[in-house]
């Protein structure tokens, strides 16, 4: 066994492949090149010669001593032991025994329904009298952005009704009276910073230039992945929806591979820590489907679900090849709330990973399971994962909504898939959509508001808003 663990490793590293620059040394190559214009020096020669020339002098300046051991460190048999190590810090080598090793130290909360949701259901929440008054205001003085769906009432956060509040250092699992996983949460989901920063500005750089597909709430909520497909084959398009129509065609393509690789480090991270029920239930959807992961329009995918995805940590850029791409739809957010409410997809859990958050759980912005009183304290690097089909809704953040750049950022990444997009991938691909059709219904349907009659919300009931 312990032999096929370590082949395993070695395997895992081999598909992993790191590259690393200072931007000293980018700029000694440009100088190399000034100098030497008809390539008589390679700059390759120029840089080693340089670099010999440093470890031997008697002293170099400090910026430099650290700029040379950064490349040490990232070059030949240095970059081979860093690759051991970020592997082994993701936690992308854990095997099963690894899991469930980790799982035994969180604690495991057993649950029960409220014979009333809480906070109730179809209502936006405000965790403070300051965020109350501040977005009714808003809300209602500002146009409606859908008037096909109605405004929500608000209400104000009564801590004392609350079952459970997981506080924001806290890691639990949530069962029910029969055992079955209904959710939980998991702090300091990833154990490298760099990685948490690297996505999160990612994220921070894509945002602005995606469209938001939920206008009626506040904070931005963006799609990234697929929606459809090219007639002239099984896949679906990648979505059509950056806020400027012309940008530069190659910016756009690199931005869909960086957002597709925030998604496939979550998915591999994911693969490796979570409830096995969890897993389960997404390689169910995905096989029975059969429908293709997110692989940034296609730059990413290698065979079948794998592909290549990157990760920069300072300095250097590791690449994993041949390794299961996530889930073929997913969101970006930032400052976004939603009231409680239900939603069907076509997998029973959803994912959510925090990446910054800047101010306390006080402020609101923090996660619900109404359907057993459950609040989750917002934290960054936290990682959310709920049954959708339950009543749930995160709060309203406590700042200024008619602020374009508040003090209070909050922004995340969220695995989650439309309920049509099976039915449409399968009518898709039997031709009884058009690409056209296709695209509409899934854009349709890509955040949805159900009615109550189509779940179990009828039957557990709501307490009346106060607003």
């Amino acid at each position: 066994m312990a032999r096929s663990g370590a082949s395993g490793k070695k395997r895992l590293l081999e598909r992993t492949k790191g590259s690393a620059g200072t931007e000293f040394e980018k700029r000694l190559r440009e100088l190399a090149v000034e100098a030497d214009p008809q390539g008589e020096y390679a700059c390759t020669t120029v840089t080693r010669t340089f670099v010999n020339w440093c470890k031997s002098a008697p002293s170099v300046p400090p910026p430099l001593r650290s700029a040379l051991a950064r490349r040490d460190a990232c070059t030949g048999k240095g970059m081979r032991n860093y690759r051991r190590k970020v592997i082994r810090d993701l936690n992308l080598n854990w095997k099963k025994a690894s899991r469930d090793e980790y799982l035994a130290d969180i604690e495991v909360v057993v649950v029960k329904p409220l014979r009333k949701p809480y906070p109730p259901p179809n209502h936006i929440v405000a965790e403070s009298e300051s965020a109350h008054v501040a977005w009714f205001k808003f809300m209602e003085e500002r146009p409606i952005p859908d008037k096909r769906k109605p405004k929500l009432p608000f209400h104000r956060l009564q801590n004392e009704k609350l079952a459970i509040n997981v506080v924001q250092d806290k890691s639990v699992i949530f069962k029910d009276a029969k055992g079955r996983l209904v959710g939980g949460v998991f702090r300091d989901f990833c154990p490298d910073e760099e990685a948490v920063k690297w996505a999160e500005a990612i994220v921070a750089e894509a945002l602005p230039q995606l469209t938001n597909i939920r206008k009626e709430d506040p904070g931005k909520l963006s799609q990234v992945g697929y929606n459809a497909g090219k007639l002239d084959r099984p896949a679906f398009d990648w979505a059509k929806n950056l806020t400027r129509r012309k940008r530069d065609a190659t910016a756009v393509a690199q931005m869909d591979v960086k957002s597709s690789s925030v998604f496939a480090l979550l998915w591999q991270m994911v693969r490796s820590r979570l409830p096995k029920e969890v897993i389960n239930d997404f390689d169910t959807f995905l096989t029975q489907l059969g429908i293709r992961r997110m692989d940034g329009s296609g730059q990413m995918a290698s065979e079948g679900s794998s592909g290549t995805y990157s990760v920069v940590l300072g300095d250097a850029t590791f690449d994993f090849h041949n390794v299961e791409l996530a889930p073929p739809a997913g969101l970006f957010g930032q400052n976004y709330s939603r009231g409680i409410h239900f939603e069907y997809q076509p997998h029973l859990f959803a994912l959510a990973w925090t990446l910054s958050r800047n101010k306390g759980p006080d402020a609101g912005g923090n996660f619900f399971m109404a359907k057993y009183g459950i609040r989750i304290e917002a934290a960054a690097n936290a990682l959310v994962f709920w049954m959708p089909r339950e009543w749930h809704g995160t709060s309203l953040l406590d700042h200024s909504p008619y602020d374009a750049a508040p003090d209070f950022i909050q922004r995340g990444a969220a695995i989650v898939t439309p309920n049509r997009m099976p039915g449409v991938w399968k009518k898709y691909r039997a031709n009884e959509l058009t690409r056209e059709e296709a695209l509409a219904e899934l854009m349709e349907g890509s955040c949805e508001i159900f009615d109550e009659e189509d779940g179990e919300g009828k039957e557990e009931g709501s307490d009346e808003g106060d607003s």
